[in-house]
Order: structure tokens, then C-alpha cells, then sequence
């Protein structure tokens, strides 16, 4: 667990999970889904479903779910809910990174192409950047949810900025997104406390 210098003693406000939708045919082999409308594989219900029983294990069954409205992402969100007999708001700022003409090519093939950013319809690291601190900023502001614990559905990129933005330094591990881990933030008036990391299979 990584606790903020000076923060531990802070009352914590929010308590934020998020996690990476289930796997898809595409992501098992790091094609770029991008904006496309994949659906889960069987071994991503099989996650999803694992990840609902930790969340009810986790006694979350007063959590508010906030999920990117894209295919693999909602039906991951639709299990967690299902578990926890409560619903999902959907915020399409949660949804990945456009990849524009790259969509749909394997990450190996066009590495080089991702990496300088100057591709038809794909959005560079400002705009992702500023849809995500958008979305992260009206949530830990939000002063209806405070005392609330907060479950977000999102992608890997996404997960990547959005730690990113809080100054959580992850390991190699980490950074790979998996679909099995889950990142445990608490916030104190919008300041982070504290982040933790969970793999399910751990």
C-alpha cells in the first residue's frame, strides 16, 4: 500500500476501486479495440464474475458502480452490479483511447506509429489527459458521495492516466493492466490518502 506523506491521518471521504473490464478475443492477443463495441470472451465473464464475488466479498453492496459505456466495459460493470443488486451509471469519459486508423491492428505491428501520436482520428495524451482529469476531478468533488465507496469499470489506458494524474509510481507488474488487478484509492476532500493494489489470483 502507498499512504501519502503527510496525509495518513486525514479522514478518508471516498473510497474509489477501479478495475479493467474482462478480457476479449482482441485483448488476449493486444489488438487495439479503441472505440470498437467488443464483446467479453468466455475467460473475461469468468474474470468479471470473479470480480463481482470480490466486491461482495469486499462488502460493497451500497456502492455507487461508474462504468465506460463501451461494450466490454458495461457488461463487466452489468456483472459487478448484478452481484451487488445495485446499477450502473454510465460516463463515456471512462471510455479508451480513440486509435483512429490504427484501430484494430496489433499493437506490435504499428508500435512506432502509436507512440509518435501523429495518426488520423487518434487522441494524443493532453486530450486523454483532460477527459480523465475532468472525470476524476467532478467525482472526488463531489460532495453527495462523500462517505461513499465508488466502483469504476474503465480500460487500461484510462487506468494508466488516471494513475498517472494521482502520482502513483506502479511497478512493471502493474503497468501491464491487468485484468485481474484492482486498485483501491481513498480520498480525504479530494486528496488522495492512500492506493492500494490487488491481484485476484493473489
Amino acid at each position: 500500500m502507498y499512504i501519502r506523506k503527510g496525509h495518513a491521518d486525514l479522514v478518508v471521504l471516498m473510497n474509489i476501486f477501479i478495475c479493467r473490464h474482462g478480457e476479449t478475443n482482441w485483448s488476449s492477443i493486444k489488438r487495439l479495440q479503441g472505440k470498437t463495441e467488443n464483446s467479453l470472451n468466455s475467460m473475461g465473464i469468468t474474470t468479471s464474475n470473479n470480480l463481482a464475488v470480490f466486491f461482495k466479498y469486499k462488502n460493497l453492496t451500497k456502492a455507487s458502480i461508474v462504468s465506460s459505456p463501451l461494450k466490454r466495459a458495461a457488461q463487466t460493470a452489468e456483472i459487478i452490479a448484478r452481484k451487488l443488486k445495485t446499477s450502473v451509471v454510465y460516463d463515456s469519459r471512462l471510455s479508451e483511447r480513440d486509435f483512429g486508423e490504427l484501430t484494430g491492428f496489433l499493437f506490435e505491428e504499428v508500435r512506432d506509429k502509436v507512440l509518435s501520436q501523429r495518426i488520423c482520428g487518434f487522441e494524443n495524451d493532453n486530450q486523454l489527459r483532460d477527459r480523465i482529469k475532468n472525470f476524476w476531478n467532478d467525482l472526488v468533488q463531489d460532495s453527495s458521495l462523500e462517505n461513499k465507496t465508488i466502483v469504476i469499470v474503465t480500460h487500461s489506458l484510462v487506468i494508466n492516466m488516471l494513475l498517472s494524474l494521482i502520482n502513483y509510481k506502479y511497478d512493471l507488474d502493474d503497468s501491464k493492466m491487468n485484468h485481474k488487478r484492482v486498485y483501491n484509492v481513498r480520498t480525504a476532500k479530494g486528496t488522495v490518502v492512500s492506493v492500494n493494489s490487488v491481484l485476484l489470483d493473489e
